[in-house]
Formats: C-alpha cells, structure tokens, sequence
C-alpha cells in the first residue's frame, strides 16, 4: 500500500474515534462547568466562594476554567452543543494528524496509534483538552527555537498564548514550566546569557501576563493545592498512577520510547534538553496518568528520531548494503502485524466504552418532593456531584468534582465521604452523617456499587495480577447504599440508575 493512503487510513481512524467517544461521553463534570458559565455570564461576576455544597460553603474557590465555562455554556444555551463536540474532536485529534503527516514511513504511524489508544478513554468536551492542544502549539514553537534552531517570529507570541491560556486553563503551568525548563537547559548548555537574553525576556513576560485573570496570583495557589493533594492523587482516577490501569498500548508505546533511547546508546545523539524534558514527562505520567498527554507530545521528537538514528546505524552495520526485497517484506510484514494489534486494541476501546450514567430521574424526584426543604441533608455520589448543582443548584450537595483539594481546619468533605463509601461496614458513615445530619442519600442503585472515584493500594493491584491469572475469586463488598438498608434507611425512589434513601429518626 502507499504510505500516503496508509497515513490517511490511519488519521481516519484516529479522528473517527474520537469523533465518536466525544459524541457519546458524559463527562461528570461537565454540568458544574455549565452551570457556572451560566451564573458568569448572567451576572458577570466571577465566582470567589463556594455556593453549592453544604458541607464546605463560602469555601475559597479558584475558578481558573472561568472562561471556558462562559464559552460552554453559550454553546449550550444557543443549541451548538454538536458543534462543541466536533471542536473537541479536532483539538484532541490535530496533535495526531500533525505527527502523522511528519512520518516518512509506515512504523510511525502504527507508533502514533497506539498512543492514542490511551486517550481515547478520556477523550470528551472537557477543558484541559484546550490545555493539551495549547501545550502541543507551545511546545512545537520552543521545538523550532531550540531543537531545530530555526528563527520563528511565532516566537515572539508565546505571551499573547500564555495569557489566553491562563484564562482557559490552569494547564497553562505546565507549558509555561516547559518552556522555563528548556531556556534554563540551554543557558546552563551554552554558558552565554546574552544568547539567551530575548528567550529570558519572552519568558519573563509569559509569566507576567497569566497574572492577568481574575484570581491573579492565587491561580498559582489553587495549582500548588491540586498538585499536592493526597485525596486527588490517590483517589481521583485520572490522577492516579499508571500501572493502575494497565494497558497494552501504553507498554507497547512505552518499550518503544525506551527502546530508541537506549539501542544504540542512542540517547547520546538527542538535544539533553528535550531528552532530560521527555523522560522528566514520562516519569511524570507513571505518578500520574493526568501528564499522559503531554508526554505523548514531548516523546514524539525522540521517538521520530530515534527511528532515523536506529535506520541509520543499521545501515553503517550493513556497510550501507541496500535491503533486499525479502528483508523489506519482512519488514513490512512486521509492521502489518503492529498495525493489526494497535487496531484491535483500539476497536476494543471503543467497543467496551462505558458512557457514564446519569441519574436524571432520581433528581427529577428530589426535585418534585425534596425542593424547598430547608432540613434536607443530601449525601450524593461523587460523580453526581456536577449533575445535581447543574440541575437542582437549590439542593446542596455533599460534594462534588470541585473539591476534592478543599480543606477546612484541616478536615474535608472528600476525606468524610473516603470515610464513609469505602469503609461503610466500620460504621465511620455513622460519624459522618451525625456531623453533616445527613438524612437523604442518592447514590448508584446496585448495591455493589462502582465508584467514580476508586482509591488505589498495592494490594488492589496484587488481587487484580491473580485475579488476570485466575488463581483467586475475588468477592464483593457491601456498600453504603446495602448498610443502609441495613440499618433501616428506607427507599423513596430507586430505577436502574440511581438510588434514593431517606431516615426520618434514629438515622445515625
């Protein structure tokens, strides 16, 4: 086949995919972003303080999708919702496409595949995809400047990008730390400042400018909280470390990345700058499956690279003897192989995508029975946080996906509600529910429940390595919503989504 239909077959592939998981998926916070685009853009006051929950209210609140959120929102109110959705597929897809269109040979493209395997399971309209599109320009820019020393003017605009990104997305931090990693790498390369005076100065004023948001430098707070919280590192599943969802992609993509770095003692021949940021990301993205992106982006000149360096040291090997037909269909024979592994791994992604439920129903009833009530004391799943202030703002919530960093005196709703969905049978949910007088619950129906948010330990991954080897049965725990019942909790409405349960006396 031509390598230029096989490029395109493949960038089909990848964009249809992404196409079709952001039209299906349901991100869970996708509903508080709405609903604060809505307040901002009617008020036109950005939000300071918590208003939505019950447990932590006036609580310090960093908005830093402000802008995003407003945009969200007119999408939504005007009917252009599918237009979002196609938006959202070429910004998650373009990245790809570009390194796609940069192969110049049939391994590459099969490369490139396989790293967006693992994106597809978090693909939908959700902010930080602006993030990784920016960080992607970013990082394409500082490529010209400093690998490839070319002179662009697009140079000169890294400011206007960092202060549109600031007000986007806090992911800004990571485009601008890079491009700071990067002037400081070759200052300590070069040993001449005055070659480095502009790439200083453009710098300095990068930073200057994401100063220029509504929360000023507390922006820079709000990031230092997210990054250092345990609750989000350790339970919020996107923040959690790599090998807690294993994945064949992501060990094929990963032995590749290693692979050209090492074969050939290969990494001797990279930029040290780019090689010591790409290996700094992909460390990153083994803490934390949330740098996963941004690694896939900076490995890609490594790994482009690392191709020709390897080709090339075969050939010097060969004493520059050409390859006859039978090694080039071997080859070839070899990467039709990949190629079927990194399509099967990627139909099965989207075969066995889970499109996350809503309890539209239940908040139908809470709304109907429950407005109004000034006593009510909900206690909601996590991931039905978002939903519930997006359509029942007047109904507290226990917690939602803003919070889970939000700390008071040192206690927080997210560790209360750990305390209560993962350990229900020690009666802490006792505790809990007298603290907040819960006595309305709406979680998931089925009483073993899966929780969006999943707390991960060496030994979960221990039982899941013998349950793939069928060496041990796993057994189901009970949780909150059957403990409830237990403990006299009655139902006052229940279908196949969600779940409610109410206690009038003697709850605790």
């Amino acid at each position: 086949m031509n390598l230029r239909y096989f490029k395109l077959i493949i960038s089909a592939i990848i964009l249809a995919g992404f196409f079709y998981i952001t039209w299906i998926m349901i991100d869970p916070d996708i509903f508080w972003h709405l609903k604060v685009g809505q307040e901002i853009y009617t008020t036109g006051g950005i939000p300071h303080f918590d208003h939505f929950s019950h447990t932590m209210p006036y609580h310090a609140w960093v908005d830093h999708e402000a802008l995003t959120e407003v945009w969200f929102y007119l999408m939504y109110s005007s009917g252009f919702w599918w237009i979002l959705k196609i938006i959202f597929s070429l910004i998650i897809s373009i990245p790809f496409i570009f390194w796609i269109y940069k192969s110049n040979n049939y391994f590459l493209p099969v490369v490139i595949l396989f790293s967006s395997i693992y994106l597809l399971g978090i693909a939908g309209v959700r902010p930080q995809w602006i993030s990784f599109l920016l960080f992607f320009v970013v990082f394409q820019i500082l490529l010209q400047k400093y690998w490839h020393k070319k002179n662009n003017k697009s140079f000169y605009f890294l400011p206007l990008i960092f202060l549109v990104w600031a007000n986007l997305h806090a992911g800004f931090f990571m485009g601008l730390m890079t491009f700071g990693f990067l002037v400081m790498m070759n200052l300590f390369q070069n040993r001449n400042i005055n070659q480095e005076i502009r790439p200083i100065i453009i710098l300095g004023l990068s930073t200057i400018v994401t100063l220029i948001n509504p929360y000023g430098w507390h922006i820079y707070e709000e990031i230092f909280k997210v990054a250092t919280s345990s609750s989000t590192l350790k339970y919020i599943a996107e923040w959690q470390p790599v090998f807690t969802t294993p994945d064949l992609s992501l060990v094929l993509f990963g032995g590749v990345f290693i692979s050209f770095i090492l074969i050939f003692k290969s990494y001797k021949k990279y930029p040290l700058p780019f090689l010591a940021l790409s290996l700094i990301m992909f460390c990153m993205f083994l803490m934390s499956k949330r740098h996963g992106p941004l690694f896939f982006i900076t490995s890609m000149p490594i790994i482009f690279n690392g191709f020709e360096i390897i080709k090339n040291k075969i050939y010097v090997l060969r004493n520059n003897k050409p390859f006859s037909q039978t090694e080039t269909n071997k080859a070839l024979s070899g990467v039709l192989i990949l190629f079927i592994i990194a399509l099967g791994s990627f139909g099965y992604k989207i075969l066995n995508y889970q499109v996350y439920k809503i309890p539209e129903n239940a908040v139908i009833f809470l709304k109907e029975n429950k407005y109004g009530q000034k006593d009510l004391k909900l206690f909601n799943n996590y991931g039905w946080g978002g939903y519930l202030i997006w359509e029942t703002p007047e109904i507290k919530v226990f917690i939602d996906g803003r919070m889970p960093h939000w700390q008071k005196n040192k206690e927080s709703a997210m560790s209360d509600y750990i305390k209560t969905v993962f350990n229900p049978e020690t009666e802490e949910w006792k505790k809990v529910f007298n603290k907040y007088k819960i006595n309305t619950v709406i979680m998931p129906a089925n009483i073993y429940q899966q929780e969006h948010i999943s707390k991960y330990s060496i030994k979960k991954i221990e039982n899941k390595i013998k349950t793939w080897l069928k060496t041990k049965e796993t057994t189901k725990n009970k949780t909150l919503v059957g403990i409830l019942k237990e403990n006299g909790w009655s139902t006052s409405y229940q279908d196949d989504v969600a779940i409610v349960l109410e206690c009038e006396k003697d709850c605790y």
